[in-house]
């Protein structure tokens, strides 16, 4: 699944992709705080439902839901 997702703060608009692997599912971001492992509000609005700044996706917010449930 992909999403373009605008930042509330700076109007900047990041690739949020969300996949499974046999590990679980991994849902990466281009921000600079995705790119560098941290802490990206981005991944958990979409992990909350919240899709109010996606801009463009193929595939419905609540998708990510069901794809995470039970995961660690």
């Amino acid at each position: 699944m992909n999403f373009v997702v605008r930042s509330k703060s700076s109007g900047n608009e990041y690739n949020v992709q969300v996949y499974s692997t046999d590990d679980g599912p991994v849902i990466t971001c281009d921000c600079p705080a995705g790119e560098n492992g941290q802490y990206c509000k981005h991944r958990f609005a979409l992990i909350s439902g919240d899709e109010r700044e996606v801009v463009e996706a193929d595939a419905q917010v609540r998708e990510i839901a069901a794809l995470v449930a039970g995961s660690r």
